[in-house]
């Protein structure tokens, strides 16, 4: 009993590790990379996936990034404000 005790709390904690390294790097996905959303005919700062804004699912392009002067498509969806 004592064993397999051990081994679910020893799998418990691999499954937890391992979820919580797949969550940090789809979060990092856009660290250091400032994106835009498109309002009216203007270009405006997104601020934090998930905290400040969502991109709901659609085949609309949901934020942007300048490259050069030119803005390029980033996220796919529906740009949604959160706040």
């Amino acid at each position: 009993m004592k064993k397999l005790k051990l081994i679910l709390t020893a799998s418990a904690i691999v499954i937890a590790v391992a979820a919580a390294v797949a969550l940090r790097e789809n979060s990092q996905d856009s660290t250091g990379i400032q994106q835009y959303y498109l309002t009216g005919s203007s270009y405006k700062p997104t601020g934090k996936f998930g905290i400040d804004y969502l991109c709901v699912a659609s085949r609309d392009t949901c934020t942007y990034t300048s490259e050069a002067g030119y803005f390029m498509p980033r996220r796919m969806g529906t740009y949604t404000p959160v706040r």
